[in-house]
């Protein structure tokens, strides 16, 4: 196989260095005895100079144009940046007066509620996570695996192995779960044929992403299981949010 040009040694993109920090001491290991054979090896181990490598910046640059990482990042990812679409809790029917009648002049109270969305809609007429990022766009998905060929081919690394398509399609039906619940305190005074109400609520919140039980299956079947905990630490860092507040 044909050396790499960019991880060659004589190739300018790597910078050598060739320098050792003890070279610049006089003797920094005098406290030590020089006749213990133990610590003589080490002395010569630590004061060999070492040839290292590191990719300049310039090489980086090189390997990003030749992958074609500059047209990538002129491509969508996002086909929409709205938040998710939410009802306010102010507006929740339930909280509505059923009459237009008072007991007083003043009432005072609270209601107790709870409520899970079985799919956000990520656009009006869509539930689906493909129609807010750019998981079907055909642009894109070549533009990405074209880049991750020339990775591997660059790197021969099984690593780069890797099919956008497949991947992104066993995740373009996802979908968020909320559930929500709490209380909402109320004051209502009534002032001549005026009512004025005030509303204060008081929840908590959680929301998880969503995959049906055949497209979890695809997804373990091509990334393999984890275990229980690590499966647990790793959706609460990625697929669950939650908060408590008014």
């Amino acid at each position: 196989m044909e050396e790499n040009p960019i991880l060659a040694e004589e190739n300018p993109i790597l910078a050598e260095d060739d320098s050792h920090f003890l070279d610049d001491i006089d003797d920094p290991f005098d406290f030590l005895d020089d006749e213990d054979p133990f610590i003589a090896e080490f002395l010569d181990t630590v004061g060999a100079k070492q040839l290292t490598q590191q990719v300049s910046p310039v090489g980086i640059i090189i390997i990003l144009k030749q992958i074609g990482a500059i047209d990538l990042l002129l491509e969508d990812f996002f086909l929409h940046t709205n938040v998710l679409n939410k009802r306010s809790h102010l507006d929740e029917p339930i909280f509505e007066p059923d009459h237009a009648k008072f007991p007083g002049d003043w009432v005072v109270g609270a209601h107790i509620f709870a409520r899970k969305t079985d799919r956000a809609n990520f656009t009006p007429d869509s539930t689906n996570l493909k129609s807010y990022l750019a998981l079907k766009e055909p642009t894109l998905l070549d533009l990405l695996q074209n880049s991750i060929d020339k990775l591997r081919r660059l790197f021969d690394d099984p690593l780069f192995n890797i099919d956008f398509r497949k991947v992104f399609s066993l995740f373009e039906n996802m979908t968020v779960e909320e559930r929500r619940g709490g209380f909402m305190f109320h004051l209502m005074k009534k002032q001549h044929d005026m009512t004025f109400r005030f509303f204060v609520p008081v929840y908590y919140r959680e929301r998880n992403f969503f995959l049906r039980k055949k497209e979890q299956e695809a997804v373990e079947a091509e990334f393999g299981v984890l275990e229980k905990k690590e499966q647990e630490r790793f959706q609460k860092a990625h697929f669950i949010s939650d908060k408590f507040g008014i």
